[in-house]
């Protein structure tokens, strides 16, 4: 997980960007939809003594 600056909002879309701007925003992929899953999993597999996602 990598945290990010919220930006402007128009149409429903909001702008972000990296809070570490050594790391490239283009070559990192992103989750859209289904993220609270992926974070619950996540959570879930570090509580269990694994590395996560």
């Amino acid at each position: 997980m990598l945290k990010v600056v919220k930006g402007c909002t128009e149409d429903g879309y909001t702008r972000i960007s990296l809070a570490d701007t050594t790391r490239d925003l283009s070559a990192i992929q992103l989750v859209t939809k289904g993220d609270c899953a992926l974070l619950a999993e996540a959570k879930n597999t570090e509580e269990e003594g694994g590395h996560g996602l």
